[in-house]
């Protein structure tokens, strides 16, 4: 997963270097998130992962950059901000 990142990122030294969250369903489908802001590059990442992972590893990953709804989610302090973390994003694929 990380590897097919950095080949998207760069190694970490040009561009960020996200936390990444996966969860494996029993149907042997795959959901994906990284953590950062939800911007238009970050989607396009998400796009260009899943459909390299789904090339090479079969059509069963979903990956997204966008977190589930956040509203009711409060900031902890130290913490990244409310939709930023690679878990809302990676509960956001597996309800998809």
């Amino acid at each position: 997963m990380v590897g097919e990142l950095n080949k998207i990122l760069g190694d970490g030294k040009k561009a960020p270097n996200p936390a990444v969250s996966v969860i494996t369903h029993e149907d042997g489908t795959v959901s994906v998130g990284f953590s950062g802001k939800a911007s238009p590059k970050n989607i396009e990442t998400a796009r260009q992962l899943q459909n390299a992972l789904n090339k090479k590893y079969g059509n069963k990953y979903t990956v997204k950059a966008e977190p589930m709804p956040t509203e009711k989610l409060k900031e902890v302090k130290g913490g990244n901000r409310v939709g930023e973390c690679a878990e809302s994003k990676v509960v956001n694929a597996a309800h998809d």
